[in-house]
């Protein structure tokens, strides 16, 4: 349905004279991958096929995922963090990833590829991310989401109950609007949740509620 609405909105001509760039993009992310992969896994250029250009680089939370501080996959199977190293360690996980990225991706990130394609939404690359490897190139570690300016939330994925809300308001931004009309950024900033305050309630001694009506001496009583 989505093809068809683009197609009809974009004439032939134009559909053909699309941004080489956006083209190379969607042939090089792998679709349907367990993404993201752990910061050590050998499977690292999955995230960074993402996080190299403003198209995708907000379709997880998790994104841009951290430096392997082991260098390697072999150092962190040594060091026996295995979290570091495969997905499966946390299986979990997988499902959340999957949906939060497929909800992102009727939201907005079909839009965003349309916007691209005809040069309606500019596309930004950085291509030193593809050959970073584990280690981020850039002298601080990245933590903001390429070409959006969103910083990386892992604690929605992390935390169940955020999630839901997270993903619950997506989901009716999506049922109630429709697919983002102009670019849009995905990636929720701020404060996600408020602690209200704790109220505790308990009981007067039944002793210290007659002191509090007793009157003291010469106190004046009105009756």
């Amino acid at each position: 349905y989505c093809l068809i609405h683009f197609y009809k909105r974009v004439s032939p001509d134009r559909f053909f004279r699309m941004n080489w760039k956006s083209l190379m993009v969607l042939l090089l992310y792998p679709v349907g991958v367990p993404a993201p992969v752990p910061r050590c896994s050998p499977f690292i250029i999955i995230n960074k096929l993402a996080e190299f250009n403003s198209i995708f680089s907000d379709s997880n939370p998790y994104f841009p995922v951290p430096p392997c501080e082991y260098g390697n996959p072999l150092n962190a199977l040594a060091a026996q963090d295995y979290r570091a190293v495969f997905v499966t360690a946390e299986p979990w996980k997988i499902p959340m990833h999957n949906f939060y990225e497929f909800i992102w991706l009727l939201k907005t990130g079909i839009p965003r590829i349309f916007r691209a394609a005809v040069g309606t939404e500019p596309l930004l690359v950085d291509k030193n991310i593809l050959k970073e490897g584990y280690q981020h190139y850039t002298p601080r570690v990245r933590g903001t989401q390429f070409g959006q300016g969103t910083r990386r939330r892992p604690e929605i994925i992390d935390n169940t109950n955020l999630y839901k809300k997270v993903v619950g308001t997506r989901i009716n931004q999506l049922i109630n609007q429709g697919p983002d009309k102009v670019p849009t950024r995905y990636t929720p900033q701020g404060p996600l949740a408020r602690s209200s305050p704790v109220r505790r309630s308990y009981r007067v001694p039944a002793d210290r509620q007659r002191q509090a009506v007793r009157p003291q001496l010469g106190q004046q009583v009105t009756l």
